[in-house]
């Protein structure tokens, strides 16, 4: 339980950063109507799962 709410806490802090932060940086991707700002999702999945690997080889040392 404590690894799927790391893994979710961490993916939602960065598809909120990628939605809401990033498009003040003028990053084309992200900016609205942009139809590739859908790929935001993804990458929050995969920040997720990063954050819990690096949290599990952190913990392990």
């Amino acid at each position: 339980m404590k690894y799927f709410f790391i893994r979710a806490s961490s993916g939602i802090v960065i598809l909120l950063f990628l939605l809401f932060v990033a498009p003040n940086f003028n990053i084309d991707w992200v900016q609205e109507g942009n139809p590739k700002r859908i790929f935001a999702v993804p990458i929050a999945l995969v920040g997720g799962w990063l954050s819990l690997y690096f949290y599990k080889v952190i913990k392990k040392n």
